[in-house]
């Protein structure tokens, strides 16, 4: 029985108030630990209460030797050492997540209030894995920074805001421990943040990056950062991902090592994981297969250049519909580029959309919508094609600069303002649209205020390596020609692609004809 004048807390006791009053503690942690985590950030003068729901994120991890020795270590210094930053190294595959995990939840119970953090979409996902069931919610680097875009010019890039400076004292307050995933993708800005705030007089807050100095820098800059040169570091060096008589290890072994290499090492290390096709047709053709033998496994085609992505893509589309699908194709694959709430049910009694939050890189199919449905059901993952009249859906290709993104309006009510014409111009006409009035009236900042309207969502076969670090899929397809063109960058491009299939590579040799 609950009973809070007691204190006396059982998982499967009835929380008995607010939204989940009729839960029960154990059921809101499977189903909602987010709540959970906001009530016990919010139970600072109830002890017994935060103790009970962080004793509800506590997990025993079956650790392997470097990661229990790495856990040890790490918590040794976090509480009785000298230093205040700590790095965490270890290749693709080598157990990081749940090294970090248990650092985790070790900090936890020695009292500090543990922050988390990563680069990517992809990266802050992979983090929330091991850090939601020791009840810790990661945010991507953007959002935990309060960082916003610049919105002078075409690119895209983030800054400071006058929040930013909010966010870094609540980052790293004392007393917090801030862990960052991905180090190796952290721009020159993020790292003068963070050590600013840690440098002034009586900060006492502590740091630990995680990653791999092996894998790629952030895409502003062709070199790494300054969490590189973090010490104490903490080496994994026991692989979890791949058996160790594989060929797949044998690979990620050797081409850390040399990434120049990787022509030579995959020729030398084909088999039944690592497999080579004759040109680029066979390896799109191989790829088209394993989707239709493999529906619920993942595969994507690596590159190093957007262009070349797009144009992969492109390509893979006319295999499967022909040169003249301009609109979506039932079961066509797609894939989300930047996190969006989509809508999934409309609720007649409230009058309004729910919707579900689908993160970048989540794969979608594209449907055809029946007469009866006239609302677009994402919680079955799937996207209509243009023939609903609830949303627009617009697909095409462009230049190098945007790739080869799907912009997808859901209301037909917005417009753009064109001098040229009396209405207005719909907004409904397309993003390309939008980037050819901006780019005529030198008016980025409306080209950016209507582009975050549009979901970005792209064909789901190819995409660039920088965007597939910190994921694992099943299958990858590969031209190692193409990764080692990437100048400063090409030894990490090589590693990072080489390195991200769970179960398969496929490639073609050098000199065979590419996209």
């Amino acid at each position: 029985m609950l009973n809070f004048d007691m204190g006396l807390y059982h998982p499967e006791d009835f929380i008995g108030f607010g939204k989940y009053t009729n839960k029960t503690w154990q059921w809101v942690k499977e189903n909602d630990p987010g709540y959970l985590m906001w009530m016990a950030g919010a139970s600072d003068d109830m002890p017994d209460r935060k103790a009970f729901i962080d004793s509800l994120f506590t997990v025993e991890l079956d650790l392997m030797p470097d990661q229990k020795a790495a856990a040890e270590a790490i918590t040794e210094q976090l509480l009785n050492g000298d230093h205040r930053v700590f790095r965490l190294q270890g290749g693709a595959g080598y157990g990081k997540s749940y090294t970090v995990m248990e650092v985790a939840q070790r900090a936890k119970h020695a009292g500090f209030n543990v922050m988390a953090m990563a680069n990517s979409y992809v990266a802050t996902q992979v983090l929330a894995e091991s850090l939601n069931p020791v009840g810790i919610e990661p945010m991507t680097i953007a959002r935990a920074l309060a960082l916003r875009p610049d919105t002078s010019g075409f690119a895209e890039t983030y800054g400071p805001s006058e929040e930013t400076e909010a966010a870094v004292s609540h980052l790293l307050a004392n007393g917090n421990l801030l862990c960052i995933d991905e180090y190796s993708m952290n721009s020159d800005t993020v790292v003068e943040l963070v050590y600013a705030k840690m440098n002034e007089p009586g900060n006492t807050s502590k740091l630990l990056v995680i990653g791999d100095n092996k894998q790629l820098p952030s895409p502003e800059q062709d070199y790494m950062c300054a969490f590189d040169e973090i010490l104490p570091a903490f080496e994994l060096d026991i692989p979890k991902r791949y058996a160790a008589d594989s060929n797949l290890h044998q690979l990620e072994h050797l081409v850390r090592k040399d990434p120049y290499m990787l022509p030579q090492l995959l020729d030398k290390l084909q088999g039944e994981q690592i497999i080579n096709h004759v040109d680029f047709d066979a390896l799109c053709t191989q790829m088209l297969q394993d989707i239709h033998d493999h529906p619920d496994e993942t595969g994507l085609m690596l590159f190093y250049r957007r262009d070349s992505m797009a144009s992969a893509n492109k390509y893979m589309r006319e295999i499967c519909y022909g040169s003249d699908a301009e609109e979506l194709v039932e079961g066509e694959r797609l894939r989300v580029m930047r996190t969006s709430f989509l809508p999934v049910h409309y609720d007649d009694m409230k009058g309004q959309w729910e919707y579900k939050k689908f993160y970048s890189g989540t794969f979608l199919t594209a449907s055809e919508p029946s007469i009866e449905n006239v609302v677009v059901d994402f919680q079955h993952h799937a996207l209509p094609t243009n023939t609903l009249g609830e949303i627009y859906v617009e697909c095409y290709c462009i230049d190098a600069e945007e790739g080869d993104r799907i912009p997808v309006l859901f209301s037909k009510t917005e417009h753009m303002a064109d001098p040229g014409t009396a209405g207005g111009r719909s907004f409904n006409q397309g993003l390309e649209v939008v980037k050819q009035y901006c780019m005529q009236n030198n008016n980025w900042q409306l080209y950016h205020h209507y582009r975050s309207k549009f979901v970005q969502i792209a064909y789901g076969y190819a995409t660039t390596v920088h965007r597939s670090q910190g994921s694992s899929v099943d299958r990858i397809y590969l031209n190692p020609a193409d990764v080692l063109q990437g100048g400063n960058i090409a030894p990490r491009l090589a590693y990072v692609a080489a390195t991200r299939a769970k179960k398969e590579l496929h490639y073609i040799l050098p000199g065979g004809r590419d996209v």
